[in-house]
């Protein structure tokens, strides 16, 4: 990795990266400051008042009776996939497509550092910071959680689901990465990128309106992000995360290879 590069890559990306924590920040406080270990019953007549599609779609169907139920509903089910994702796009484009597009990539490689290492630095960027996204959501509810509702929050099961997510979100990352170093004008790498993307995000959707549409649960991989599975405890978020994270690897390589090998219009 090219320390240089990626303290570069940090300061071209901080206003993305520090809105969008706080974006889920603000989302994930609100959350967790609502939740009342007493009023499970208005928690969820409340929900009832929203339309039954709507719900549905946005997995808002069960807030449940405790805290780590309620902000898996709240949370995982639209909010803590759109923002990170729109994140990805936009940051994960310009990583290598934008500096190909403009020409400044002429520069990156007048350097002493070879292709894969300035390539393996701009994932690694991207990767930080998507790991940095939700794991700093992670800490800030956690600890709105034990503070405020002492006991209501089972602290581990909450890491496990954010460690799935982080997984996902990894290999939807690995995803748009692949399409920057792949494609050399910005425009293309954005049209690629947002298409796959909101393919994913609406099946997602999809799924979740009735059982004759889960079949669009394999067209996603947002769909192993199931709360249900991963509380249950057993061996599924373990596999889940370790086996997207084994393909987001893999992915990042391919781009990594694509980048050392192919040749630049500069």
């Amino acid at each position: 990795m090219n320390k240089h590069l990626f303290m570069l890559d940090l300061r071209l990306n901080r206003v993305l990266l520090i809105a969008f924590t706080l974006v889920l920040t603000m989302y994930g406080t609100i959350a967790a400051g609502m939740y009342d270990p007493q009023g499970a019953d208005a928690m969820q007549s409340m929900l009832e008042l929203l339309p039954q599609g709507m719900a549905d779609m946005f997995s808002f169907k069960d807030f449940g009776t405790n805290m780590n139920t309620y902000l898996a509903s709240y949370l995982y089910g639209f909010i803590f996939f759109i923002f990170p994702m729109i994140y990805i796009i936009l940051a994960g484009c310009k990583l290598v497509a934008k500096h190909v597009d403009s020409g400044s990539m002429s520069y990156l490689l007048t350097t002493p550092n070879p292709r894969r290492k300035i390539a393996m630095t701009q994932a690694l960027f991207l990767a930080f910071s998507v790991i940095f996204i939700i794991f700093f959501n992670t800490f800030v509810i956690i600890l709105m959680g034990v503070s405020m509702f002492p006991g209501e929050l089972a602290v581990w099961d909450f890491i496990m689901l954010n460690t799935v997510t982080v997984s996902v979100l990894l290999f939807v990352a690995s995803l748009v990465f692949l399409a920057s170093v792949w494609f050399q004008d910005l425009g293309r790498a954005y049209s690629v990128s947002g298409a796959v993307v909101g393919l994913f995000f609406i099946s997602n959707m999809l799924k979740n309106l009735n059982d004759d549409l889960l079949f669009f649960r394999f067209f996603t991989p947002l769909s192993l992000v199931d709360s249900e599975k991963i509380y249950a405890g057993g061996m599924y978020p373990y596999l889940t995360s370790g086996i997207a994270l084994l393909s987001a690897f893999l992915v990042f390589y391919v781009a990594v290879r694509n980048f050392e090998t192919k040749s630049l219009t500069i």
